[in-house]
């Protein structure tokens, strides 16, 4: 089955409240949506991230685009090879790559699924188990915000919570303990800065949280200083977790070798696809770290990242996974026709051949004019300067 062409669609669409973390304040979110057509009238959809990087990810697809007319949709290997390997060039790039060519290679699955009339997990080692657990996923508020928040996530079966921090020291340690007090010792709360952090400050920091028993701190010091990473993992006695850093299954390697991180939390759209996710869990389950999936952003990467989750034993702990009825950081509205809600506290994948889900076309539209009038006023998301503590 041959690909015969690849359409490419920016969308930005609202959250139902804005979300602000250390070093942003959010609106919307902002994707590609890949549409991938081949010779038998099967489409395939893929979504990948744009939020800081729009202009190198739409060229890289641009580019793949005009080298995947005319292959194999089977041949899942060969593109991301040619795309991520040495022979395509992208390597020189690879940081941008990996999310241009997730993107297709989430599509292909799509297709490969539709073809065969089975679920994209099933081609994945099939169901490791049968449901998957979300985070409820919160901002930066007022402290008394943020409890009210985290119980009402609480009382809908979620238990795990991750709590967003960074900006004021005092206000991250006052966060976690008002948290702490509304949902007692049985509800998992995980603290991410978003790399905020100097290393010396990231451990006095989390000293300070560990009475309140955090699950783990994600990504407390800069993504490129692994050293850094490992100075505070050797350090404290709270679990660290990779986020920002963990970019290509060979920087997951780099941090795997210099025992960095106790968790790995990425996506397929940061590894280059949902293979090399797949390749990424099987190398932490040997070195006995868990894998955690980032946020997703949309319907049809939320699919993708249960197909993955469901198939990988190693992916064990709750994901950040956005659903319809969720707390904190959810989307206004989707460019399917499909949604996912969860059940107290857990989602499943759709049974449905592929990825399960179908565009709605009137919404892509209406979103993408969205995303084109945003750009023609040159509405961002606000970035703040937010330089690490000390």
């Amino acid at each position: 089955m041959k690909i015969t062409d690849v359409a490419i669609t920016q969308v930005a669409i609202p959250y139902k409240e804005p979300i602000r973390l250390s070093f942003v304040d959010e609106q919307y979110f902002s994707s590609v949506i890949v549409q991938v057509y081949t010779d038998e009238g099967i489409v395939g959809l893929g979504e990948t991230s744009v939020a800081t990087h729009t202009d190198e990810v739409t060229a890289m697809l641009k580019n793949i685009k005009r080298l995947l007319i005319g292959e194999d949709v089977f041949d899942v290997e060969k593109h991301l090879k040619l795309y991520l390997g040495s022979g395509g060039g992208a390597i020189w790039w690879l940081e941008h790559a990996v999310s241009a060519v997730a993107a297709v290679e989430i599509a292909c699955w799509d297709i490969i699924g539709k073809y065969l009339k089975t679920p994209v997990y099933k081609l994945l080692g099939g169901k490791y188990r049968e449901k998957i657990p979300i985070t409820a996923f919160l901002g930066i508020k007022k402290p008394e915000e943020v409890s009210k928040d985290a119980l009402k996530a609480v009382e809908q079966g979620i238990k795990t919570l991750k709590l967003k921090v960074g900006r004021n020291p005092e206000e991250d340690i006052e966060i976690l303990k008002k948290v702490r007090d509304a949902v007692g010792n049985d509800v998992e709360i995980r603290v991410d800065p978003n790399q905020a952090w100097t290393p010396a400050f990231a451990i006095r920091q989390i000293r300070k949280m560990e009475r309140y028993d955090p699950q783990y701190i994600e990504q407390p010091v800069p993504r490129w200083d692994l050293e850094g990473l490992k100075q505070v993992k050797k350090a404290v006695g709270v679990p660290i977790c990779a986020c920002e850093s963990v970019l290509t299954i060979y920087k997951a390697m780099e941090i795997i070798r210099k025992e960095a991180a106790d968790i790995i939390s990425t996506d397929p759209t940061r590894m280059g696809g949902i293979l090399q996710m797949k390749k990424l869990a099987a190398i932490a389950e040997a070195a006995d770290i868990p894998v955690v999936t980032h946020v997703s952003w949309g319907t049809i990467s939320t699919s993708a990242w249960l197909q993955l989750c469901v198939s990988c034993p190693n992916i064990m702990l709750a994901n950040d996974l956005l659903v319809a009825n969720g707390v904190g950081r959810v989307n206004a509205d989707e460019v399917t026709k499909e949604l996912f809600y969860h059940e107290k506290g857990y989602v499943t994948p759709f049974e449905k051949a592929g990825l399960g889900v179908t565009i709605d076309e009137e919404k892509l539209k209406k979103y993408s004019n969205l995303f084109q009038e945003l750009v023609a006023k040159k509405k961002k998301p606000e970035f703040f300067a937010c330089p690490p503590m000390f």
